[in-house]
């Protein structure tokens, strides 16, 4: 069953989030979302303002097919040991908070699909121009950030891991003191008449 709500953004930010989450680093600016244990942020295109929120309790994870009308997905699976609850940037809860129990096997998955993203972006709203829909199942395991689909909005990278390769296997001979010797001299200056 599908449960509708309305979720306040602030500073292009709302969150599902358990009462004693750690807060997550910001991500790249234009991701959907950041994860962490009993805690997911959700990057949005207004700037403040409401937004539509489903939210869809699942047995299982859903199919990797995503409806037609959703613009961007991206799914994650996370740790999750409280009820999580959907609040602004700014810690503000709605008057109907739309609550997420923690599944027993203590793994949470979730695929968060968006539309309209890009339709008002950096703006201050008073009616909901963007909506969000929160699939969600019990997961055996934590599972790397996936962006699922990218259509619309600000992302305009292709969906797939949005984690960068490790140093070791993209730049396995790099020397991160190759390039910094000139500094062990002293403060690098240039002199026009010199040139």
């Amino acid at each position: 069953m599908t449960t509708w709500t309305t979720v306040d953004v602030d500073y292009h930010l709302f969150s599902l989030v358990a009462a004693h989450s750690e807060p997550v680093p910001p991500g790249a600016l234009g991701e959907l979302i950041d994860a962490s244990d009993n805690c997911i942020h959700v990057h949005t295109g207004i700037a403040s303002g409401p937004v539509r929120v489903a939210v869809d309790v699942l047995a299982q994870a859903p199919t990797v097919e995503i409806d037609g009308s959703w613009e961007d997905a991206a799914e994650v699976s996370i740790a999750v040991d409280a009820t999580l609850t959907f609040v602004s940037a700014l810690g503000y809860v709605g008057s109907d908070a739309t609550t997420v129990s923690p599944p027993v096997s203590g793994f949470l998955g979730v695929r968060v699909s968006s539309i309209g993203r890009g339709t008002h972006w950096d703006s201050d709203v008073s009616e909901p121009v963007e909506d969000y829909l929160f699939e969600i199942w019990p997961a055996t395991m934590r599972r790397e950030l996936t962006r699922v689909k990218t259509t619309n909005g600000p992302q305009t990278s292709k969906p797939g891991s949005v984690r960068p390769p490790s140093t070791s296997t993209s730049r396995s001979n790099f020397d991160p003191y190759s390039d910094a010797t000139v500094r062990l001299r002293g403060p690098v200056s240039w002199d026009p008449e010199e040139a």
